[in-house]
């Protein structure tokens, strides 16, 4: 059954040939003192490492070739280079922009936005290099570590006694609601000034941050924020830092801004309390936190979360949770899954922030700020004046609009998909019957019953039903049991994984000639995909009971048959091999051989070549590595439906650990050669294998 546990590493994007990248023009090529090829663009404000086993596909980036053509050709080349570098290369050379013809499938192989999205986040958010203000940051390399490791306690301290004093007094109204209207321009130009000493401030301690973890000064910049011009740092250098550095990065931003809030909170409280431009800071400071703390934006609270729970696009799988599994879970009362016990508590901080802000803004803000501009008002009344009054505060009471429309539409969508009752309907379908003599050859695409001879396989065929299916219509739902294999005889349909987070994916387009379902031939388990037609289809099924019958009478090969269909059946399952076309999945079958071991025999050896893949079909197997003091570290146990041996075929290195099995185990074993085939022809399953190739290194790394 077509699946996917990861889909966000899995997407269906069509042929990779529609794309013909070519390198820019006037792209210098020089090589540096370790004789590396490097790459200067043509104003020379950017430069690319070229590695040593890339080069070959340099000179084939012309235009002409498209990415499956160009990685055909890299493995023809000399050395050969294999279809995942092939896409590497190519991804770094689109983000360094020297490369054009991505642009039919850059969403796929790098994170882009919509493009009018990031024209209206260009306009409202711009930056001028000043290399110059820079140079204050190294200072922060005199500043012991352990800086990094206090401030965000006594920032939120600070804030936190600040706001109780402030609420204790009677004067948290003033701090929430800041304008009064005596003299509206005034109050708008300190407030601006404000806003801009706060993110400034952010901007400073997060350069710091920088200095005092040792890693590169970041570039200063002077940046335009929806209107507030402030100093701030390109923090994009973070990305090649330690999951602690980053950590460490994101609360230094919050917990200055938070000190920031308390310390003048606090002197506007005690020590001046009728300085307006004191109070003014204490506002700024705090709207500036709520905002750089919110898991749904883009700042450090998304950050901190995004890292600490280590889950990709986590917004949008947060907001799915919200729509559509959270009340769903409550009244069907489904187990909570560990994943989903991480959605769980980000759901609940969202919706925490969520509520905050709303009470902030409706019940302090905009209130405050129209009794401001009534104020102001009745002072100045008419011309350009009394129109910006009018239209700030329509602009206001539309804000407030909808951010209460926003909050229905989270729970009135959830309760909609809570609702929600549709079902694949059970088709029983005719039996084929007189007319299998026809369908013969069409069914020999079918790996497993491929090697049938004519009568067998016409027998198996007439013991099937045709099914009709309209546009729209579920053929199989997931999480429902898995009841029959299916076969596409005429039509198309889209597989659609729903994950731990509620959301939705598309990870896999059908046509007639593919096919799903083959673990319903062995065992009755749930099925991890829903399968729904985007036209009329005429679905071809058999059920396991005839299915068995009929392999039992057959005198061909009944076990050769049976363990194809296991492979097929079990390989579907595996997270990389879900989404495989019908031609996929039989040249991966035709390509494997099955491996049947007993307990502690060592399948691959730390530092041998690895010249093939291998998946666990049945049994358990040990991990470890080899430490510099000669002794053995045990890495981790993997089982059944976990695989092993994709780093040194995809990477072209040497083994990384060692395998030894610790009891009786089936494996299928994956030659280079019928991976680096399967590659070419889809590099959507190199995706997946890329992904677990790059958090496998870096956990061994951080071992």
């Amino acid at each position: 059954m077509a699946a996917m546990t990861a889909a966000n590493q899995i997407q269906s994007i069509g042929s990779l040939d529609q794309a013909t990248p070519r390198l820019i023009d006037d792209l210098t090529r020089q090589r540096n003192e370790d004789n590396e090829l490097v790459l200067v663009a043509p104003d020379a404000t950017k430069m690319m490492t070229v590695r040593a086993h890339e080069e070959p596909l340099i000179d084939l980036i012309d235009g002409q070739r498209g990415i499956e053509t160009l990685a055909r050709a890299g493995l023809k080349a000399s050395p050969p280079v294999r279809p995942m570098a092939t896409l590497g290369l190519l991804r770094r050379l689109h983000v360094a922009g020297m490369i054009d013809g991505l642009e039919a499938i850059e969403d796929h192989l790098v994170a882009t936005q919509p493009a009018r999205f990031r024209q209206l986040s260009a306009a409202l958010d711009r930056r001028v290099s000043l290399p110059f203000l820079g140079r204050g940051l190294a200072l922060g390399r005199k500043l012991p570590p352990g800086v990094l490791t206090w401030l965000p306690k006594i920032g939120a301290g600070v804030f936190v006694i600040a706001m109780l004093i402030a609420l204790g007094m009677g004067r948290h109204g003033h701090i929430f609601a800041p304008l009064r209207g005596d003299n509206l321009p005034t109050e708008l130009m300190i407030g601006w000034c404000a806003l801009a000493l706060s993110l400034s401030w952010r901007g400073l301690w997060r350069g710091i941050s920088f200095s005092v973890l040792q890693l590169p000064l970041p570039n200063a910049a002077l940046r335009w924020t929806c209107g507030i011009i402030h100093a701030d740092i390109d923090d994009k250098d973070r990305r090649s830092a330690s999951r602690e550095q980053r950590l460490r990065i994101a609360s230094t931003g919050l917990a200055a801004v938070g000190l920031l809030a308390g310390v003048s909170s606090l002197l506007w409280l005690f020590v001046w309390p009728t300085s307006d431009p004191l109070k003014m800071l204490c506002a700024a400071a705090t709207y500036v936190l709520l905002a750089d703390a919110a898991p749904y934006g883009r700042g450090s609270g998304w950050h901190l979360i995004g890292i600490t729970t280590g889950i990709p696009d986590l917004r949008r799988r947060s907001t799915a949770f919200l729509l559509r599994r959270t009340l769903r879970n409550l009244q069907f009362q489904t187990p909570i899954k560990p994943l989903e016990q991480t959605y769980i508590k980000v759901a609940c901080i969202w919706l925490v922030h969520g509520l905050i802000s709303m009470t902030l803004l409706v019940w302090y803000f905009m209130p405050g700020t129209l009794r401001a501009m009534q104020s102001a008002a009745r002072i100045e009344v008419g011309g350009w004046f009394g129109a910006a009054i009018a239209l700030m505060a329509l602009l206001l009471l539309v804000l407030a609009g909808l951010l209460v429309a926003g909050l229905l539409a989270i729970f009135g969508g959830a309760f909609w998909q809570m609702t929600r009752t549709k079902k694949a309907a059970h088709n029983e379908g005719q039996r084929i019957g007189v007319e299998a003599d026809i369908l013969v050859t069409e069914l020999r695409k079918v790996p497993f019953l491929a090697a049938l001879p004519d009568d067998d396989l016409t027998a198996v065929i007439a013991g099937m039903r045709r099914e009709s299916h309209v546009e729209g219509a579920m053929i199989v739902q997931q999480g429902q049991p898995g009841d029959r294999f299916c076969y596409l005889h005429g039509g198309s349909a889209n597989v659609m994984y729903e994950e731990e987070s509620g959301l939705e994916h598309k990870v896999a387009s059908l046509s007639a000639g593919d096919f799903f379902g083959e673990v319903a031939l062995l065992e009755t388990t749930k099925r991890t995909a829903t399968v729904i037609a985007t036209e009329s289809c005429e679905v071809l099924t058999l059920d396991r009971e005839t299915f068995v019958a009929l392999v039992e009478r057959s005198k061909f090969a009944r076990e050769a048959i049976l363990e194809q269909v296991r492979n097929a059946a079990f390989l579907r399952k595996v997270r990389v091999f879900t989404h495989l076309s019908a031609r996929s999945m039989s040249s991966l079958l035709k390509g494997v051989e099955v491996l049947r071991l007993e307990a502690d025999e060592k399948v691959v050896q730390e530092g041998d070549e690895g010249d093939s893949m291998f998946v666990i079909r049945e049994g358990t197997c040990r991990v470890s590595r080899t430490l510099d003091s000669a002794s053995e570290l045990e890495i981790s146990e993997l089982s059944s439906g976990d695989w092993f041996g994709e780093i040194a075929v995809l990477r072209g290195m040497e083994r990384t650990a060692t395998v030894v099995t610790t009891e009786p185990c089936v494996l299928i074993q994956v030659p280079a050669e019928t991976l680096d085939a399967l590659l070419v022809d889809d590099l959507e399953t190199g995706l997946a294998l890329e992904q677990t190739v790059a958090t496998r290194l870096v956990a061994l790394e951080a071992r």
